[in-house]
């Protein structure tokens, strides 16, 4: 039998997945419906139906509490397994956009100096009426959390070459309870907020 799409937002919402490959229902919910006090639910309620359409496919593993990750259902997406930092970063992207943030640019795995630097993300994006430019790491354990790579990429000026002669501020995602403050040999200011993103604010300070 053909399930039939009819929600409101189903088409938009089928494109945004189509484009960032996977999503949660909290990710939709903040994009989608965000003016909802039942938005997550509802969000759920639609991505299930388009896992009956069979638009999608639902994976779960114990590093997201079992909760489901819906993965656009392609031949390229067939072995897809999106990791927590894979997650987290499209995470930010949906707070961004709830927080009426307007996305000039957004990418994942941002590859620098050809391909030897890579950042979790890198964004640009403008808030009451402020261009802002962000590189952001996820730390989730100690290996994550060795940001030296930003002392090679800085005085290539590759980087502020694309943003009005600026260093993007560097956002740490962070899980991990760190005995000293990270440190820099350039000028580069960071802001850490927690894997949750409960004080997501910040970045606007």
């Amino acid at each position: 039998m053909l399930v039939r799409l009819t929600g409101k937002y189903d088409k938009a919402i089928l494109r945004y997945i189509e484009q960032s490959r996977f999503c949660t229902a909290k990710q939709i919910s903040k994009i989608f419906y965000k003016s909802s006090s039942q938005g997550e639910a509802i969000a759920r309620r639609r991505l299930n139906r388009m896992v009956e359409a069979e638009y999608l496919r639902v994976y779960k593993t114990k590093k997201f509490n079992n909760r489901n990750i819906y993965i656009f259902d392609t031949k390229k997406n067939k072995n897809l397994r999106p990791s927590l930092h894979d997650v987290t970063i499209l995470d930010y992207q949906a707070e961004l956009i709830y927080s009426g943030a307007d996305i000039i640019y957004f990418r994942p795995n941002q590859y620098w100096m050809n391909g030897t630097v890579r950042s979790d993300g890198f964004c640009i994006f403008k808030f009451n009426e402020k261009i802002y430019y962000n590189l952001i790491e996820v730390v989730v354990n100690h290996n994550d959390d060795n940001f030296k790579k930003y002392d090679m990429l800085y005085p290539t000026n590759e980087i502020q070459n694309i943003c009005e002669g600026e260093f993007p501020e560097l956002i740490i995602i962070d899980s991990v309870v760190h005995k000293k403050d990270f440190e820099f040999n350039n000028d580069i200011n960071y802001k850490k907020i927690d894997l949750d993103l409960n004080d997501f604010p910040k970045i606007f300070l």
